[in-house]
């Protein structure tokens, strides 16, 4: 039970640093 909570909570994780990844190539930081 706790490991589908796991999965779910990489998921968004991973979700958010792509997100975060695919904005700084977009707009590069200075």
């Amino acid at each position: 039970m706790a490991l589908s909570y796991i999965v779910v909570a990489l998921v968004c994780i991973a979700y958010y640093i792509h997100r975060y990844y695919k904005n700084v190539a977009r707009y590069p930081p200075g």
